[in-house]
């Protein structure tokens, strides 16, 4: 027997080997439990943004959400009525006359901020979900450097899959549906995790009472 043969022998033993003792393993009766959410959506999705490094804070209505904007842009050290900002057509019905920098559409290259709707937001994981149309350009989602989200409370989901109903919904497919999970990072380099490597390095959401 030669040695390839002899290599390719002991791999269909352990294979078989293998498949014996998934055959043997005991299979649960029904299906698998999801872990439990809890009877407050809103709290889990809190929750699972605090440990994706994701901010928030809360409104009472859509009147406090350009004032919001201009506090969370100032608390960055940034001149809220001066500096570059991309907001989604969507919102254009709110009054955004003292944000001279301000303009409706696609992100501009080197905008730093990005104000945008959203689909809904995931209380599993944490996830803001972005449906790309006419009047929310998918740069909008990743360009600016800080990406504000104006999420309605009404339109936390429990999990991803819940997701899917309110995407058949809508008057047209989107061409992508993007699950953003806090800000951008990646490990790829080194093992060393970089924040913003391919989107915006800080989330902020409005959640809309």
């Amino acid at each position: 027997m030669s040695s390839r043969e002899a290599i390719l022998g002991n791999i269909r033993q352990n294979l078989q080997a293998r498949l014996q003792q998934r055959e043997a393993a005991p299979r649960p009766a029904g299906p698998v439990p999801l872990p439990s959410l809890g009877e407050d959506l809103q709290a889990a999705l809190l929750a699972r943004m605090d440990a994706v490094q994701m901010s928030y804070e809360r409104l009472a209505g859509e009147q406090d959400v350009v004032g919001a904007v201009q506090a969370f842009i100032a608390a960055r050290g940034d001149d809220a009525t001066a500096c570059q900002i991309d907001i989604s057509p969507q919102l254009q019905a709110l009054d955004w006359s003292a944000l001279s920098g301000a303009a409706f559409g696609p992100a501009r290259a080197g905008s730093r901020y990005g104000v945008t709707r959203c689909l809904a937001a995931v209380a599993e994981t944490g996830s803001i979900v972005m449906a790309s149309g006419p009047e929310h350009a998918v740069t909008q989602t990743f360009l600016p450097d800080c990406h504000i989200v104006v999420l309605r409370a009404d339109q936390v989901v429990d999990r991803p899959e819940s997701v899917w109903p309110l995407v058949r919904s809508l008057p047209a497919l989107p061409r992508a549906v993007n699950f953003n999970t806090g800000p951008s990072r990646t490990g790829d380099i080194e093992q060393t995790i970089e924040i913003g490597a391919h989107g915006p390095r800080v989330m902020h959401v409005l959640i809309v009472e």
